[in-house]
């Protein structure tokens, strides 16, 4: 798996969101806790989900501090980032 390539444990902060603007809502994206990682391996862990998941999805790295996440939503029309929630 990705983290386990960088010896990390991945823990989901959020797969379902009661907000119908949030495409949480409908399972189409997914947030995964970035803030215990350094940087380098916040960096290495984005480039493989993006490279990994494919045109597909949207992976960014959002948010600072203690709610610094990936965020991956499904995307197959490649419009970008519908939600931050």
């Amino acid at each position: 798996s990705i983290y386990a390539s960088v010896a990390e444990r991945v823990t989901i902060t959020s797969w379902w969101r009661n907000n119908k603007k949030s495409l949480h809502y409908y399972h189409y994206a997914v947030d995964l806790r970035a803030k215990h990682l350094t940087a380098a391996k916040r960096q290495t862990i984005l480039a493989q989900l993006k490279f990994q998941l494919g045109d597909s999805y949207t992976v960014i790295l959002h948010g600072s501090g203690d709610n610094i996440h990936f965020h991956i939503e499904y995307d197959p029309l490649n419009i970008g980032v519908q939600a931050f929630t």
